[in-house]
C-alpha cells in the first residue's frame, strides 16, 4: 500500500540539495488516460496517467493498515508510492469501488461516494462562474498539476491543483499571495504519516506584504521565517543563494513581486531529476531531490531530443570504455540505454565547442528536427558545465572506411559489391541534397569523408556529423585543415580563405566518390616515397575510355561499366577548380539515377598538377593511417 513518508532527512530550513536516490520506473497501463470527462468518470482501481507517464491520479491508502481511501496524485515512474497531492484530505472514503471522480452538471470536478444521487460531494473544484453552455474536462498534466479546463479550449484553465497545495510543492507551482484578493497559497503538513488531513504546520508568504516565508504552527504562532528576498536568495537561507548561483545548479529559483501577485517559483533543468518541497508532519521543510535511472519510458518523442546528464553518459557508455572512432569534432563511444531492449547508441564527446549552453541547445534542437532516411538520427544530448555530448542511433556496420580500405578476416572486412557501392554513393548524394536544399536553412556539412558515412545492418547510408560545423564556430577552418585524414577531401576554397558554400561539400563528395569506385585511399605513398594520387589517374583513364580499370581490383571486374563511367564523370565534375562549375547535389542525384546525361568533364587543373608526383603539394600531406 501507499506510504507518504519520504527518505529521512534532517533539513530544518529551505534547502541544499539533499541527495540523489536511484529509483525504478513503473510503466503505465495501456488503458490509462489523462482525462476525466462527462460520462467518463474515474472510479475503483482506474487511474489517470499524465501524457508522458510522469504522474498518476487515483484512489490510494496512505498505509497498509489504513482503512481509509483518498483521491490523490503520485509519482508514476517511481517504485515507492509517493503522494504529492490529495483532494479529500478531511473526508476519507471507505471503498473506492463505490466512489468516483466525475464532471458534475455545473461543470465542476466532484468526488462522490455511495448513493451519488443523495450524497453530497466529498470534494469539488468549487468554481462558481462556469457558463452553463460550457463543456469541461479534468486533465492531469506532466507537471503533476490537475486542471479543470474548457473541453473546446484546454488553454483556458478554470481551476488547478497548483493553486491548492497539500504538503508538497512541485516545480512549476507558485507559492505566493494575490494582492487583489488577499488570497495566499499555503503548504499544509499532513496530520500524521498515515493521515493526510491538514496538520499543525503551514508554510506561506507573509500575508502582511513582506517577501519572507513564514512557517506557522497551529494557525498563528510563527515557528520559522526565511527572511526577506534579496534578489538571489533569502536572508535566512544562505545555502539557497550559494546553490542557485552555482554553475552546476540543476534548478532555476526566483521571486516575482508584481502588481497583482507576489510569488516564489522554481524549476528543474533536467527531466531526470525528480524534486519537491515538502513540509513534513514535524514541521521540517525539506527539499527532496532524486535522480531517476534512464528507462524505457524516457524514449525520444518525435521531433524532440532526450536530455542526458554527464552521469547518465558515463553509465550508458560504461565510463567511455568502448571507443568506436574519432574525427574532426571529437571521439565516439559505443553505449546502450538501460531500457527494455538495451538500445545501442553512439555517444560523441565533442571537443572544441565554445558555445554557451543556451546557444548549444538551440543548435542541437535544430539538428534534432532534421530527419531523412540517409541522415543519422540524433536521439539526445548532454550539456553540463563545459561538457558537450551528442547521442546518436548506433549503426551496426560502422563507417564506410572500414569496408572500403580494410582487408583480412573479421567483421567489416568483406569486399563491398559494386551494386552496394553504387547505392551507397547515391544515398550519400541524397542525404547531402536534403541538407543543402530541402531543409529550412541550407546546412553545409564541411567534413564529408568515408569515416562520416555510416551503414546500418542492410548497408543503407546514414550521413553523420551534419550540423556540427556550426557548433565549432570560427574554429572550424582550423580544425578541419589540421585534422589528419580530412584535408584530402577539402575544397581549394578552404585553403584560399574564400567564403565556404554548399559547393565545398560537392567537392568533398567527388573525392569520396573516387574512393568508392577504387576501394582505396585517393592519396597513397609508394615504396619509393613518391605519392600516387588516384583522382588524377581516374580522370586520365576516363578520357582514354578505360574506366573499368579504375574499379577496385578485388571485384575482379564485376561492375556495371555504364555506372562506373557515370560515377567517374560525376566525380570529376564535382572536383572542378571553380565552385561554379560543380553541380548541385540535386543534379548529382539525378545523374547517378540516370535521369540526366552526364557530359565529359574537363580535367580540373588541380588533377593535372597533382598527377605528377613531383608536383605533390603539402596540401595533401596528411596521409591517413589504415
Amino acid at each position: 500500500m501507499a506510504t507518504h513518508a519520504g527518505p529521512c532527512f534532517s533539513a530544518a530550513v529551505l534547502p541544499l540539495l539533499l541527495g540523489f536516490l536511484l529509483l525504478r520506473g513503473a510503466p503505465s497501463r495501456a488503458a490509462d488516460t489523462n482525462t476525466v470527462a462527462v460520462g467518463q468518470p474515474l472510479s475503483g482501481r482506474k487511474r489517470l496517467v499524465s501524457k508522458r507517464g510522469k504522474f498518476a491520479l487515483g484512489f490510494f491508502q496512505p498505509a497498509e493498515s489504513s482503512r481509509h481511501w483518498y483521491l490523490g496524485i503520485w509519482y508514476n515512474q517511481i517504485s515507492e508510492h509517493t503522494t504529492v497531492w490529495v483532494a479529500n484530505r478531511d473526508a476519507p472514503l471507505s471503498d473506492p469501488a463505490s466512489s468516483q471522480l466525475s464532471i458534475s452538471s455545473d461543470g465542476n470536478m466532484v468526488l462522490l461516494h455511495g448513493d451519488r444521487a443523495k450524497s453530497p460531494a466529498l470534494w469539488s473544484t468549487g468554481v462558481a462562474s462556469i457558463p452553463p453552455s460550457s463543456s469541461t474536462v479534468g486533465v492531469l498534466l506532466d507537471t503533476g498539476n490537475l486542471v479543470l479546463t474548457d473541453a473546446s479550449n484546454t488553454s483556458v484553465v478554470l481551476w488547478q491543483s497548483f493553486d491548492h497545495f497539500g504538503d508538497t510543492w512541485l516545480p512549476g507551482g507558485r507559492l505566493g499571495r494575490n494582492k487583489r484578493t488577499g488570497e495566499v497559497t499555503r503548504l499544509f503538513a499532513w496530520k500524521g504519516y498515515d493521515d493526510p488531513a491538514p496538520g499543525v504546520f503551514a508554510l506561506e508568504l507573509d500575508p502582511n506584504g513582506t517577501s519572507q516565508y513564514l512557517l506557522n504552527w497551529n494557525g498563528s504562532m510563527e515557528y520559522w521565517t526565511s527572511g526577506n528576498w534579496t534578489g538571489d536568495g533569502f536572508t535566512g537561507v544562505p545555502e539557497l543563494k550559494a546553490y542557485s548561483n552555482s554553475p552546476m545548479s540543476m534548478y532555476n529559483f526566483g521571486y516575482v513581486d508584481g502588481k497583482d501577485e507576489s510569488h516564489f517559483f522554481y524549476d528543474v533543468k533536467d527531466e531526470a531529476v525528480v524534486t519537491r518541497f515538502l513540509v513534513d508532519v514535524t514541521g521540517q521543510i525539506k527539499f527532496l531531490t532524486r535522480r531517476r535511472r534512464l528507462k524505457a519510458q524516457r524514449r525520444v518523442v518525435e521531433g524532440s531530443l532526450m536530455p542526458f546528464t554527464y552521469r547518465d553518459m558515463q553509465s550508458v557508455t560504461n565510463n567511455f570504455s568502448d571507443k568506436l572512432g574519432g574525427g574532426s569534432f571529437g571521439s565516439v563511444f559505443k553505449g546502450s540505454l538501460p531500457d527494455a531492449t538495451a538500445t545501442l547508441v553512439a555517444v560523441k564527446k565533442l571537443e572544441g565547442v565554445r558555445q554557451g549552453e543556451k546557444q548549444f541547445r538551440a543548435e542541437v534542437s535544430t539538428i534534432g528536427t532534421i530527419q531523412h532516411v540517409n541522415l543519422i538520427r540524433l536521439l539526445g544530448f548532454c550539456s553540463e558545465g563545459t561538457r558537450r555530448l551528442l547521442v546518436y542511433e548506433h549503426m551496426p556496420n560502422g563507417s564506410l572506411d572500414r569496408h572500403l580500405f580494410s582487408s583480412g578476416p573479421g567483421p567489416g572486412h568483406g569486399v563491398l559489391s559494386w551494386e552496394t557501392r553504387y547505392q551507397i554513393a547515391l544515398g550519400v548524394a541524397r542525404g547531402l541534397d536534403y541538407l543543402h536544399d530541402k531543409c529550412r536553412d541550407c546546412i553545409i556539412h564541411c567534413d564529408i569523408k568515408p569515416e562520416n558515412i555510416l551503414l546500418d545492418d542492410a548497408f543503407a547510408v546514414k550521413v553523420a556529423d551534419f550540423g556540427l560545423a556550426k557548433l565549432m564556430g570560427r574554429d572550424i577552418s582550423r580544425v578541419l585543415t589540421t585534422m589528419r585524414g580530412t584535408v584530402g577531401y577539402l575544397a581549394p576554397e578552404w585553403i584560399t580563405g574564400t567564403a565556404i558554400t554548399a559547393k565545398a561539400d560537392v567537392f568533398s563528395y567527388g573525392m569520396l566518390l573516387f574512393e568508392i569506385v577504387s576501394g582505396r585511399r585517393n592519396v597513397e605513398q609508394r615504396p619509393d616515397g613518391t605519392v600516387d594520387f588516384f583522382p588524377s589517374a581516374a580522370a586520365s583513364r576516363l578520357l582514354d575510355g578505360d574506366v573499368k580499370s579504375t574499379v577496385d581490383r578485388r571485384l575482379d571486374g564485376d561492375a556495371e561499366v555504364g555506372e562506373v563511367e557515370r560515377a567517374c564523370k560525376v566525380a570529376c565534375w564535382c572536383v572542378q577548380d571553380e565552385e561554379g562549375a560543380r553541380p548541385s547535389m540535386g543534379t548529382v542525384v539525378q545523374a547517378l539515377e540516370g535521369l540526366v546525361d552526364v557530359g565529359m568533364p574537363p580535367v580540373p587543373r588541380m588533377l593535372k598538377v597533382l598527377g605528377d608526383p613531383a608536383n605533390y603539394v603539402k596540401f595533401f600531406s596528411g596521409l591517413p593511417s589504415t
